[in-house]
């Protein structure tokens, strides 16, 4: 897939919000792939509606490897959600050149940094990750 942005639930005026992909290295940590850094988001108050982050460089991500969102908030606040799934399975209607649909399985764990502070950090079930933005990537190879 192509990572194209971030849909985060906003609830108020945030200063700076940095969204940071890395992927999984050979050693077992994770190596920064893309930092981006958005500032004074501001969106409509009381509102349940997401607020979408386009990256200015869409991100590659190959299937079968392991990555890691980081999002970082200054000031504001958002809604924390619960009732996240550790399982998401996405059926992509029928692109033109391929025979039939695709399905993209995404799969969520927990990560456990050494200096995650509690209260401060979010789990698979509950956060402020609302949707990924992506587009599929078609195999014309054959």
């Amino acid at each position: 897939i192509v990572l194209q942005g971030v849909g985060l639930l906003v609830h108020s005026l945030v200063e700076e919000i940095i969204i940071n992909v890395c992927q999984k290295t050979n050693q077992g940590d994770f190596a920064s792939l893309h930092g981006e850094k958005f500032i004074f988001i501001n969106v409509e108050r009381n509102s349940n509606a997401d607020s979408s982050f386009n990256l200015s460089k869409p991100l590659h991500l190959k299937s079968h490897k392991e990555y890691l969102l980081v999002v970082s908030l200054t000031g504001g606040s958002s809604f924390v959600r619960v009732g996240g799934q550790k399982n998401i399975l996405v059926r992509l209607h029928e692109i033109e050149g391929e025979e039939e649909a695709r399905e993209i399985l995404f799969t969520f764990a927990e990560y456990k940094h050494k200096k995650d502070v509690q209260g401060q950090t979010t789990n698979v079930e509950e956060g402020l990750i609302e949707r990924l933005l992506f587009t599929p990537l078609v195999d014309r190879s054959s």
